[in-house]
Parts: structure tokens; sequence; C-alpha cells
């Protein structure tokens, strides 16, 4: 079974800016999978396109079972809850976190708050 399963995703931003074009891959159940790139690869859009926080501009998606493009629960019956899989206090505290890590990486210390 696929854990994740990504076919033709596309994404763009106003601008014309592509983020994600027909992006395609799928992640075998109880492997590790890490996106690489530069950026502006789409490695951020892809998590947000999977994790239900952005909509794909066309192609299809499933996390889990999930289909992200009609529900975040398999079925009625289900007790996941509808809407994005991640919260906005975890989605803060997660924008936060990338903040702190890449101004470290510039060389600038990282404030707390």
């Amino acid at each position: 079974m696929q854990a994740i399963e990504a076919r033709s995703l596309t994404k763009t931003y106003p601008g014309d800016i592509t983020a994600l074009d027909e992006l395609s891959f799928a992640v075998e159940e109880g492997s590790v999978f890490g996106l690489l790139g530069p950026n502006g690869a789409g490695k951020s859009t892809t998590v947000k396109v999977l994790t239900t926080l952005s909509r794909p501009d066309s192609g299809a998606a499933s996390v889990a079972g999930f289909d992200i493009r009609v529900s975040t629960s398999p079925s009625p019956s289900s007790t996941a809850p509808p809407g994005p899989f991640l919260d906005e206090p975890t989605t803060a505290s997660i924008r936060r976190s990338e903040a702190r890590c890449g101004a470290r990486s510039r060389g600038s210390p990282a404030r707390r708050g």
C-alpha cells in the first residue's frame, strides 16, 4: 500500500509562478522519504498540498488513503476531524520553527518568541 501518492500535482501562484508542475511520486508504507531541493523547488508547497493547507490547481493525491481533494476522512463514520490535518496553532508553531532554523542557517541569531 502507498502511504502517499501524488499524481500530476500542479500549483501556481499569482504572477504566473508555477510551484508544482505535474509532480508525481509515491511513498511506500513503512518507508522513510524526504523532499530535497533548492529554494523555490516546491518542497513547502508540496507539503501544504498534501496536508490540505493549500489546494492544487490540478492533479490528485492521497495520504494514508485520504483523498486530499475530497475529504480528510475516508468515510462519514470516521472519527477523523474534517478540515486540514494540522490545526492553526500547530501550523503556526511549525512556521516559527522554520523561521528560526532559516535564521540560524544564515548566521543570524535566532530569536525566541
